[in-house]
Protein backbone atom coordinates (compact mmCIF):
# COMPACT_ATOMS: atom_id res chain seq x y z
CA UNK A 1 0.00 0.00 0.00
CA UNK A 2 1.02 3.70 -0.69
CA UNK A 3 0.11 6.39 1.58
CA UNK A 4 -1.36 9.80 0.43
CA UNK A 5 -2.02 13.07 1.80
CA UNK A 6 -3.77 16.24 0.47
CA UNK A 7 -4.63 19.23 2.22
CA UNK A 8 -6.19 22.82 1.39
CA UNK A 9 -6.80 26.06 3.30
CA UNK A 10 -8.88 29.38 3.08
CA UNK A 11 -9.22 32.17 5.66
CA UNK A 12 -12.88 32.19 6.88
CA UNK A 13 -14.10 35.95 8.06
CA UNK A 14 -16.06 33.76 11.19
CA UNK A 15 -14.84 32.89 14.87
CA UNK A 16 -13.64 29.19 15.80
CA UNK A 17 -16.89 28.53 17.66
CA UNK A 18 -19.18 29.53 13.74
CA UNK A 19 -16.59 27.09 11.80
CA UNK A 20 -16.77 24.04 14.24
CA UNK A 21 -20.81 24.33 15.15
CA UNK A 22 -21.12 24.24 11.19
CA UNK A 23 -18.48 21.46 10.16
CA UNK A 24 -19.98 18.74 12.74
CA UNK A 25 -23.72 19.21 11.71
CA UNK A 26 -23.73 17.62 8.34
CA UNK A 27 -27.51 18.89 7.71
CA UNK A 28 -25.79 21.81 6.84
CA UNK A 29 -23.01 19.96 4.35
CA UNK A 30 -25.33 20.20 1.73
CA UNK A 31 -25.34 23.86 1.02
CA UNK A 32 -21.33 23.74 0.54
CA UNK A 33 -19.98 20.24 -0.30
CA UNK A 34 -18.29 19.78 -3.54
CA UNK A 35 -19.96 16.56 -4.28
CA UNK A 36 -23.73 17.39 -3.23
CA UNK A 37 -23.61 20.78 -4.98
CA UNK A 38 -22.96 18.57 -8.09
CA UNK A 39 -25.97 16.55 -7.68
CA UNK A 40 -28.79 17.88 -5.37
CA UNK A 41 -31.17 14.99 -5.90
CA UNK A 42 -28.64 12.54 -4.65
CA UNK A 43 -30.00 10.79 -1.79
CA UNK A 44 -28.95 11.81 1.98
CA UNK A 45 -29.74 9.98 4.92
CA UNK A 46 -28.85 11.30 8.55
CA UNK A 47 -27.64 9.99 12.09
CA UNK A 48 -30.43 10.75 14.58
CA UNK A 49 -27.87 12.72 16.28
CA UNK A 50 -25.69 15.53 14.93
CA UNK A 51 -22.97 17.66 16.53
CA UNK A 52 -21.98 15.09 18.78
CA UNK A 53 -18.52 12.11 18.04
CA UNK A 54 -20.07 9.36 15.96
CA UNK A 55 -22.87 11.62 14.07
CA UNK A 56 -23.09 10.64 10.31
CA UNK A 57 -24.27 10.95 7.24
CA UNK A 58 -24.69 8.42 4.01
CA UNK A 59 -25.20 9.57 0.44
CA UNK A 60 -25.89 7.40 -2.77
CA UNK A 61 -26.06 9.06 -5.92
CA UNK A 62 -25.85 8.02 -9.72
CA UNK A 63 -22.71 10.58 -10.13
CA UNK A 64 -21.12 10.84 -6.41
CA UNK A 65 -21.42 6.91 -5.83
CA UNK A 66 -22.21 6.25 -2.29
CA UNK A 67 -20.71 5.94 1.14
CA UNK A 68 -20.42 7.66 4.36
CA UNK A 69 -18.98 10.00 6.88
CA UNK A 70 -18.77 9.84 10.52
CA UNK A 71 -17.12 11.91 13.47
CA UNK A 72 -14.81 10.54 15.23
CA UNK A 73 -13.09 13.09 17.28
CA UNK A 74 -14.00 16.97 18.08
CA UNK A 75 -11.88 19.32 20.04
CA UNK A 76 -11.83 22.94 20.49
CA UNK A 77 -9.62 24.00 17.10
CA UNK A 78 -10.19 20.19 15.24
CA UNK A 79 -12.41 17.85 13.87
CA UNK A 80 -11.69 14.33 12.63
CA UNK A 81 -13.60 12.36 10.47
CA UNK A 82 -13.66 9.18 9.09
CA UNK A 83 -14.91 8.62 5.29
CA UNK A 84 -16.08 5.38 3.23
CA UNK A 85 -16.48 5.16 0.09
CA UNK A 86 -18.34 2.39 -1.26
CA UNK A 87 -19.24 2.84 -4.87
CA UNK A 88 -17.72 3.30 -7.73
CA UNK A 89 -14.73 1.77 -5.66
CA UNK A 90 -14.59 0.84 -1.64
CA UNK A 91 -11.83 3.06 0.29
CA UNK A 92 -11.26 4.40 3.73
CA UNK A 93 -9.74 7.37 4.56
CA UNK A 94 -9.12 10.55 7.55
CA UNK A 95 -10.69 13.36 7.22
CA UNK A 96 -9.36 16.57 9.50
CA UNK A 97 -10.33 19.91 9.75
CA UNK A 98 -7.53 22.25 11.81
CA UNK A 99 -9.16 25.46 12.52
CA UNK A 100 -7.00 28.74 13.39
CA UNK A 101 -7.76 31.85 15.14
CA UNK A 102 -6.62 34.73 12.84
CA UNK A 103 -8.15 37.84 14.72
CA UNK A 104 -11.34 38.42 13.01
CA UNK A 105 -11.06 35.10 10.41
CA UNK A 106 -10.57 31.30 11.39
CA UNK A 107 -8.13 29.56 8.78
CA UNK A 108 -9.24 26.31 7.75
CA UNK A 109 -7.67 23.67 6.71
CA UNK A 110 -9.17 20.41 5.28
CA UNK A 111 -7.23 17.23 4.45
CA UNK A 112 -7.26 13.70 3.91
CA UNK A 113 -5.09 11.38 4.33
CA UNK A 114 -4.76 7.16 3.39
CA UNK A 115 -3.41 4.55 1.04
CA UNK A 116 -3.87 2.90 -1.91
CA UNK A 117 -2.93 -0.06 -3.61
CA UNK A 118 0.59 -0.56 -4.91
CA UNK A 119 -0.99 -0.89 -8.62
CA UNK A 120 -2.45 2.51 -8.16
CA UNK A 121 0.64 3.86 -7.51
CA UNK A 122 1.25 5.24 -10.93
CA UNK A 123 -2.32 7.26 -10.65
CA UNK A 124 -1.43 8.52 -7.32
CA UNK A 125 -0.25 12.15 -8.23
CA UNK A 126 -3.22 12.55 -10.62
CA UNK A 127 -5.54 11.57 -8.23
CA UNK A 128 -4.38 14.00 -5.47
CA UNK A 129 -4.83 16.70 -7.83
CA UNK A 130 -8.27 15.83 -8.66
CA UNK A 131 -9.16 15.45 -4.43
CA UNK A 132 -7.25 19.00 -3.89
CA UNK A 133 -9.48 20.70 -6.61
CA UNK A 134 -12.79 19.20 -4.90
CA UNK A 135 -11.53 20.65 -1.07
CA UNK A 136 -10.59 24.03 -3.25
CA UNK A 137 -14.30 24.06 -4.42
CA UNK A 138 -15.81 23.18 -1.65
CA UNK A 139 -13.75 25.50 1.05
CA UNK A 140 -14.96 28.34 -1.95
CA UNK A 141 -18.61 27.06 -0.61
CA UNK A 142 -18.06 27.03 2.36
CA UNK A 143 -16.24 30.39 2.74
CA UNK A 144 -19.65 31.91 0.87
CA UNK A 145 -22.02 29.71 3.21
CA UNK A 146 -20.81 30.88 6.41
CA UNK A 147 -19.81 34.75 5.53
CA UNK A 148 -22.92 35.22 3.53
CA UNK A 149 -25.60 32.12 4.33
CA UNK A 150 -26.12 30.80 0.73
CA UNK A 151 -24.12 29.77 -2.17
CA UNK A 152 -24.40 31.35 -5.21
CA UNK A 153 -23.52 28.05 -7.18
CA UNK A 154 -26.55 25.84 -8.76
CA UNK A 155 -25.88 23.26 -11.22
CA UNK A 156 -28.30 21.63 -14.17
CA UNK A 157 -27.33 18.64 -16.27
CA UNK A 158 -28.66 18.48 -19.74
CA UNK A 159 -27.26 15.47 -21.05
CA UNK A 160 -25.64 15.16 -24.67
CA UNK A 161 -26.63 17.77 -27.30
CA UNK A 162 -25.56 18.59 -30.36
CA UNK A 163 -23.76 21.89 -31.51
CA UNK A 164 -23.24 23.16 -34.70
CA UNK A 165 -19.97 24.53 -36.00
CA UNK A 166 -19.48 28.09 -35.33
CA UNK A 167 -16.69 30.74 -37.06
CA UNK A 168 -14.70 32.99 -34.30
CA UNK A 169 -12.35 35.41 -33.74
CA UNK A 170 -10.53 34.85 -30.36
CA UNK A 171 -6.71 35.15 -28.58
CA UNK A 172 -4.89 32.02 -27.45
CA UNK A 173 -2.88 32.05 -23.90
CA UNK A 174 -2.21 30.17 -21.10
CA UNK A 175 -1.51 30.57 -17.85
CA UNK A 176 -1.67 29.43 -14.57
CA UNK A 177 -5.27 28.36 -12.83
CA UNK A 178 -5.02 30.94 -10.16
CA UNK A 179 -4.04 34.09 -12.99
CA UNK A 180 -6.58 33.63 -15.51
CA UNK A 181 -9.69 35.59 -13.27
CA UNK A 182 -7.19 38.43 -14.84
CA UNK A 183 -5.58 36.99 -18.06
CA UNK A 184 -9.07 36.32 -19.68
CA UNK A 185 -11.00 39.07 -18.91
CA UNK A 186 -7.74 41.44 -20.68
CA UNK A 187 -8.08 39.12 -23.57
CA UNK A 188 -12.17 39.16 -24.14
CA UNK A 189 -11.51 42.86 -23.97
CA UNK A 190 -9.01 43.25 -26.71
CA UNK A 191 -11.40 40.88 -29.05
CA UNK A 192 -14.36 42.96 -28.17
CA UNK A 193 -12.07 45.62 -29.08
CA UNK A 194 -11.53 43.97 -32.26
CA UNK A 195 -14.95 43.13 -33.12
CA UNK A 196 -16.22 46.63 -32.24
CA UNK A 197 -13.68 48.22 -34.89
CA UNK A 198 -13.96 46.57 -37.61
CA UNK A 199 -18.00 46.49 -37.01
CA UNK A 200 -18.22 42.74 -37.32
CA UNK A 201 -21.69 40.95 -36.66
CA UNK A 202 -21.54 38.87 -33.35
CA UNK A 203 -23.05 35.14 -34.24
CA UNK A 204 -24.07 33.70 -30.06
CA UNK A 205 -22.81 34.09 -26.40
CA UNK A 206 -18.69 34.33 -26.09
CA UNK A 207 -17.11 31.74 -25.40
CA UNK A 208 -13.69 30.11 -23.53
CA UNK A 209 -12.54 26.96 -25.93
CA UNK A 210 -9.87 24.73 -23.50
CA UNK A 211 -7.58 23.09 -25.06
CA UNK A 212 -5.36 21.82 -21.97
CA UNK A 213 -6.03 21.29 -18.53
CA UNK A 214 -2.97 20.08 -16.20
CA UNK A 215 -4.41 19.97 -13.04
CA UNK A 216 -1.16 18.95 -11.67
CA UNK A 217 0.52 22.27 -12.46
CA UNK A 218 -2.29 24.07 -12.25
CA UNK A 219 -2.04 25.15 -15.44
CA UNK A 220 -4.16 25.79 -18.86
CA UNK A 221 -4.73 26.72 -22.42
CA UNK A 222 -7.30 28.34 -23.71
CA UNK A 223 -9.04 30.39 -26.37
CA UNK A 224 -11.58 33.83 -25.59
CA UNK A 225 -13.54 33.81 -28.77
CA UNK A 226 -16.27 35.54 -29.71
CA UNK A 227 -18.18 34.30 -32.87
CA UNK A 228 -18.43 35.77 -35.93
CA UNK A 229 -21.25 35.40 -38.43
CA UNK A 230 -20.91 34.76 -42.37
CA UNK A 231 -17.09 35.35 -43.57
CA UNK A 232 -14.66 37.67 -42.38
CA UNK A 233 -12.97 39.90 -45.18
CA UNK A 234 -10.47 42.32 -42.38
CA UNK A 235 -7.40 41.52 -41.83
CA UNK A 236 -6.76 39.79 -38.54
CA UNK A 237 -2.98 39.92 -37.66
CA UNK A 238 -1.36 38.75 -33.89
CA UNK A 239 -2.72 38.08 -30.99
CA UNK A 240 -5.71 37.54 -33.12
CA UNK A 241 -6.65 34.34 -34.92
CA UNK A 242 -9.14 33.25 -37.00
CA UNK A 243 -10.99 29.52 -36.41
CA UNK A 244 -13.53 27.29 -36.33
CA UNK A 245 -15.21 25.40 -33.46
CA UNK A 246 -16.32 22.10 -34.46
CA UNK A 247 -19.72 21.10 -34.03
CA UNK A 248 -21.02 17.70 -32.77
CA UNK A 249 -22.07 16.18 -29.43
CA UNK A 250 -21.39 17.25 -26.11
CA UNK A 251 -22.42 16.91 -22.76
CA UNK A 252 -24.07 19.77 -21.08
CA UNK A 253 -24.32 21.15 -17.58
CA UNK A 254 -25.06 24.72 -17.09
CA UNK A 255 -23.73 26.15 -13.94
CA UNK A 256 -25.66 29.23 -12.31
CA UNK A 257 -23.59 31.46 -10.23
CA UNK A 258 -20.65 33.39 -9.45
CA UNK A 259 -17.53 32.35 -11.84
CA UNK A 260 -15.14 31.46 -8.89
CA UNK A 261 -17.66 28.56 -8.69
CA UNK A 262 -17.34 27.42 -12.08
CA UNK A 263 -15.60 24.15 -11.07
CA UNK A 264 -18.69 22.44 -10.09
CA UNK A 265 -20.58 22.77 -13.41
CA UNK A 266 -17.00 20.88 -14.97
CA UNK A 267 -17.50 18.81 -11.80
CA UNK A 268 -20.84 17.74 -12.38
CA UNK A 269 -20.73 17.56 -16.55
CA UNK A 270 -17.18 14.98 -15.80
CA UNK A 271 -19.17 13.07 -13.39
CA UNK A 272 -22.20 12.68 -15.70
CA UNK A 273 -19.80 11.55 -17.95
CA UNK A 274 -18.29 8.37 -15.99
CA UNK A 275 -21.77 7.83 -14.51
CA UNK A 276 -22.89 6.93 -18.56
CA UNK A 277 -19.33 5.66 -19.74
CA UNK A 278 -18.62 8.62 -21.89
CA UNK A 279 -15.65 8.99 -23.32
CA UNK A 280 -14.37 12.72 -24.06
CA UNK A 281 -12.11 14.31 -25.67
CA UNK A 282 -8.92 15.19 -24.39
CA UNK A 283 -7.94 18.50 -26.50
CA UNK A 284 -10.20 20.47 -26.64
CA UNK A 285 -10.98 19.58 -23.34
CA UNK A 286 -14.10 21.73 -22.56
CA UNK A 287 -16.05 24.97 -23.63
CA UNK A 288 -17.54 27.25 -20.75
CA UNK A 289 -20.42 29.66 -23.18
CA UNK A 290 -20.78 32.77 -21.11
CA UNK A 291 -24.66 34.02 -21.24
CA UNK A 292 -24.87 36.80 -19.67
CA UNK A 293 -22.68 40.15 -19.15
CA UNK A 294 -20.78 40.19 -15.62
CA UNK A 295 -20.11 43.49 -16.12
CA UNK A 296 -24.16 44.42 -15.65
CA UNK A 297 -25.18 40.66 -14.12
CA UNK A 298 -25.33 40.05 -10.52
CA UNK A 299 -22.67 37.15 -9.39
CA UNK A 300 -25.33 34.98 -8.14
CA UNK A 301 -27.48 35.21 -11.93
CA UNK A 302 -24.38 34.89 -14.15
CA UNK A 303 -25.49 31.67 -16.66
CA UNK A 304 -22.15 29.24 -17.66
CA UNK A 305 -22.89 26.43 -20.04
CA UNK A 306 -20.10 23.97 -19.10
CA UNK A 307 -19.90 21.27 -22.90
CA UNK A 308 -17.34 18.77 -23.34
CA UNK A 309 -16.80 17.26 -26.42
CA UNK A 310 -17.83 13.68 -27.17
CA UNK A 311 -15.31 11.37 -28.87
Amino acid sequence: MAAYQVARSIKISAPIETLRTSLIDFKQWSAWSPWLITEPDASIEYSDTQGDVGSSYRWEGKLIGSGNMQIEKIANSRVDMIITFISPFTSKADVTFELESLGDETNVTWSMSGKVPFFLIPMLKKMKAYIGMDYERGLRLLKEYIETGSVSSSVTIEGVITLQSKKYIGIANDCDLKDMSTVMPADFQMVGGFIEENNLPIDGSVFALYNDFDLTNQHASFISAIPIKGDIEVKVDAPFIIGELEGGDFIKATHTGSYPHLGNGWAAAMGYGRAKKIKTSKSPVGIEFYLNDPTTTPANELITEIVLPIK
